[in-house]
């Protein structure tokens, strides 16, 4: 016995509708946060034009994820204005999606192109081959990820940590910098890395791994516009070529913090400068960000935070390295209590692990890290609007800000600095060399050049934030493969746009033809002879098909700006039709089915 051919083609067309929808939603990333980010740590991070980026590490999200690695690019947009005493609202996070496990895997460093149009990852806690001749890379502009190949040989190291990380960004050169850390986690890297994206189309990298490249780990990095070329200043840290007994979890001693490295970029030549002043406390893991005064008469290093862990010590001071004349100055009021409290107390939660990155000279962002609690202790499972994720400084009146401001004035120099090395707010600095001077005659000459600023044209910075308003929205730009991998992402807004358009084609396809098909039949029945007298008998004999029921499960679009986990579909929730009984030969034709038992497989 055949069974009806009408529900032969609907059943075939309700298995191609759910075998659809099961294999677009199988494909989509189920959400990665319910509500404000609480903490971040081992992140790395870049700011390029009016972004401020960030990805890899552990974060915790209010009603989500608790110290988690996240899939994803995450951004603030610095054009607009933010609170920075608390978490990081929905409201104000913006991503992307990740494509591959090497790009949210944590620690690392972001280096940049000439055009300030691409981010790229170089080292961290990744997996795979040791040493590649590639990074990932993230597009600004088409919203791309791929794995561009470098030329100069296998240089990312995948494994490596505690490095540290600069570009002249300042300078639209392309140039990036990375020195030291830890290969495997515990062998030493030898040599600076120079990374050129002077060509964005054809990136090339050098090592420079002479013994005169001095040993740093878990310390800062500078570029700054003197010279001829620019320099990079390099201090604190771990020397990772002096072996001692300075804490008990490394082999080496803490590098002194008046001993400031001096690499001349021109000539590729190292220099030591003495550094005086309020000399820091030795530490490690600290962050640093860059002003220029307005005449380029002085470079201000803002140094924050840190930690010295043989003695579990973690610091929340503000130190200032002003060059070139070399002073370190303490900001003795720029303690703060977990944010923008402006007063330094015994209770004060300090920081160590973060992001620092500076806002047209002006604004000191400060983002995520750890926290030293005197109760938690390094709790970074915690949201606790106390302990900000992310913090503001304004280093032109050097106090903390409870808003992020993108129209703040241009930076000036501030009291306590030209108090120390002459001149006034516009510069002037009449103090321009170390004191006793110089130690080589080389540097003299060096720090008397300057490199002009430069303004990235407003073409080649990233567009406005109008992609994503929160993480993993529907309008999120999470698509791209790289040409030399074989992961793929696909955007999540086109999933369920997928899976509505095409369940809801299908479902007016089976309509036609149902209609198209029980017409047919009509129409050969009324042909038909008069079919005989059936007796009652007969009647109760007749069996007669089960209308096909459906449950009430309907699939819902996300609504824009929650964050809910895509869940799979249970394999029943399309449809759950009874199963029909063949008619037995001489019975009636099929009935129509009933229009207020069928159930569109999509609710309107």
């Amino acid at each position: 016995m055949r069974s009806s051919p009408v529900f032969r083609l609907w059943s075939l067309l309700q298995t191609i509708t759910t075998c659809t929808a099961a294999v677009l939603l199988s494909r989509a990333t189920p959400a990665a946060v319910n509500g404000d980010l609480c903490t971040i740590s081992s992140h790395r991070a870049a700011l390029l034009g009016s972004r401020y980026y960030f990805q890899g590490g552990f974060y915790t999200f209010q009603g989500g994820d608790t110290n988690a690695a996240e899939k994803q690019l995450y951004w603030l947009d610095l054009n607009t204005s933010f609170p920075v005493q608390g978490l990081i609202s929905t409201n104000t996070l913006h991503s992307t999606q990740a494509t591959s496990d090497n790009q949210f895997k944590g620690s690392g460093a972001f280096l940049t192109n000439a055009n300030q149009t691409a981010l790229s990852i170089f080292g961290g806690q990744g997996i795979g081959p040791n040493t590649m001749d590639s990074m990932p890379t993230y597009n600004l502009s088409t919203n791309i990820w791929s794995n561009p190949e470098v030329s100069g040989g296998n240089l990312n190291f995948i494994r490596r940590d505690g490095m540290t990380s600069t570009s002249s960004d300042q300078t639209g050169q392309g140039l990036n910098y990375v020195l030291g850390g830890l290969e495997n986690y515990h062998t030493v890297a030898k040599g600076l890395v120079k990374f050129d994206a002077s060509d964005p189309s054809h990136p090339t990298w050098t090592n420079q791994s002479n013994t005169d490249v001095p040993g740093f780990n878990q310390a800062g990095l500078e570029y700054i516009r003197a010279g001829k070329a620019g320099l990079l200043i390099a201090w604190g840290g771990f020397n990772t070529v002096n072996w001692g007994p300075d804490d008990k979890q490394w082999p080496w001693n803490y590098r002194p913090m008046d001993n400031i490295a001096v690499y001349d970029i021109d000539t590729s030549t190292w220099y030591n400068v003495t550094a005086t002043g309020d000399i820091p406390q030795t530490r490690a893991q600290f962050c640093s960000a860059v002003s220029a005064a307005p005449d380029d008469s002085s470079f201000q290093i803002h140094m924050y935070g840190g930690t010295h862990l043989s003695g579990n010590v973690t610091y929340q001071d503000l130190y200032i390295l002003t060059i070139p004349s070399f002073r370190w100055i303490k900001k003795t009021n720029a303690g703060d209590q977990g944010g923008a409290k402006g007063a330094q107390t015994a209770t004060a939660v300090n920081y160590y692990g973060m992001q620092c990155a500076m806002y047209k000279d002006r604004q000191m962002i400060i983002l995520g890290g750890f926290f030293d609690d005197p109760v938690t202790k390094w709790n970074n499972k915690v949201c606790n609007s106390s302990y900000p994720v992310v913090k503001v400084l304004d280093v032109t009146n050097l106090q903390w800000v409870s808003q992020f401001d993108p129209s703040l004035d241009p930076y000036s120099v501030p009291h306590t600095v030209f108090d120390v090395i002459g001149g006034d707010t516009h510069g002037g600095a009449t103090l321009t060399t170390p004191q006793g001077g110089f130690n080589d005659s080389a540097l003299t000459d060096i720090f008397s050049k300057r490199v002009a600023r430069y303004t990235a044209p407003a073409s080649a910075l990233p567009p406005p934030s109008t992609i994503s308003n929160t993480p993993n929205s529907p309008n999120s730009p999470i698509i791209s493969s790289s040409p030399s991998s074989n992961s793929t992402s696909t955007p999540t807004g086109a999933i369920a746009g997928g899976v509505v358009g095409g369940v809801a084609a299908i479902a007016a396809v089976a309509g036609f033809a149902f209609w198209f098909l029980r017409s047919r039949r009509k129409r050969r029945s009324s042909v038909r002879p008069p079919a005989e007298k059936s007796t009652t008998e007969d009647v109760d004999k007749k069996e007669t098909l089960e209308t096909p029921t459906y449950n009430n499960s309907v699939m819902q679009e996300m609504e824009a700006g929650t964050h809910p986990a895509t869940q799979e579909m249970p394999a029943d929730s399309f449809y759950e039709p009874h199963k029909p009984r063949e008619l037995d030969t001489g019975v009636a034709p099929v009935a129509e089915l009933p229009s207020q038992q069928f159930r569109s497989p999509i609710a309107k």
